[in-house]
């Protein structure tokens, strides 16, 4: 068998094929071809499990060979997994697994495949000596996942759903917003409507206080001169009433004393008349004649 240094030249060659199941070329060179392998995607704790199918252009004897690279652990080590005849044109399909252990580390999983032959048209021949003939493949057997993959794979989704709510929101709050400016502009509008108002008001209320305290000042002073008037006034009432009670009291008087010199005058005559009359008539009684020394109310 080639030595493993030629790995890289193959891996070169082959390394592109990525899918699990793949379907290879035939070279002509070879009397032999794989044709196809199917395996299973890699989890750690488990088998991972492999498919491989291998064409004869002619009828070779051959061997089976593979070698399995996991991450973190390294090769396997070859193990043949099928030897026998396989007549032209015919398949041979060879399955095997191998188990991952839970602590291989995340990378790509390696399978290494070789498939020996034999006839005596198809074989190697090396310093005279006869050798089995080989023709190999690598191939790139899936990916073995970062144990934390499954939770940050769930998390992008929660975070992919959140940004997708918050963007739906945001458009949401966005259309508010514009409405809400709206509004607010109008109320801002109203306010220097009424800022300007309230000065105008402010300032017609400091010219009614001014006036206020003016008037203020001027009732002040015209109460003080309505209680200086309304005292003058109680003084003149009252030297009124002492006027008037004097001024009757004096014509009470003197109309007594006029109906005293009345009722002296009638008396006086009354008396006169009395002289002169005869003797023997009585004499007449006068209907204003009152008792001396007495006058009418």
């Amino acid at each position: 068998m080639k030595n493993k240094s030629n790995l890289t030249i193959i891996i070169a060659l082959i390394f592109t094929l990525a899918s699990a199941s793949l379907t290879y070329t035939i070279p002509t060179a070879y009397p032999v071809s794989i044709t196809r392998v199917n395996v299973d995607p890699p989890t750690r704790g488990k088998d991972i499990k492999y498919l491989i199918t291998i064409q004869a252009f002619r009828t070779v004897n051959i061997q089976v060979d593979i070698d399995t690279y996991i991450p973190g652990i390294g090769w396997s080590g070859w193990k043949t997994l099928w030897t026998g005849k396989l007549y032209r044109d015919n398949t041979k399909t060879v399955n095997s697994s191998y188990y991952i252990s839970e602590d291989a580390a995340t990378g790509t999983i390696i399978l290494w495949i070789n498939v020996k032959y034999y006839s005596p048209k198809d074989h190697d021949i090396i310093n005279g000596k006869t050798y089995y003939g080989d023709y190999s493949i690598v191939v790139a057997a899936g990916t073995i996942a970062d144990p934390y993959e499954k939770y940050w794979y769930t998390m992008y989704k929660k975070l992919k759903q959140n940004y997708t709510d918050l963007l739906n929101s945001y458009d949401t709050l966005k259309e508010k917003y514009i409405v809400l400016q709206t509004l607010y502009n109008q109320l801002e509008a109203n306010y220097n409507r009424l800022n300007q108002t309230y000065n105008s008001l402010k300032t017609s209320h400091q010219t009614l206080e001014q006036d206020y305290k003016t008037f203020k000042d001027k009732y002040d002073q015209l109460k003080t001169e309505n209680t200086n008037l309304k005292t003058h006034i109680n003084i003149l009432t009252i030297l009124l009433a002492i006027i008037t009670i004097t001024t009757t009291y004096i014509a009470i008087k003197q109309y007594q004393q006029k109906q005293e010199c009345i009722n002296a005058l009638k008396r006086a005559h009354t008396y006169k008349q009395t002289k002169q009359q005869p003797l023997n008539q009585p004499p007449t009684p006068s209907t204003t004649d009152t008792p001396p020394n007495q006058s009418n109310p």
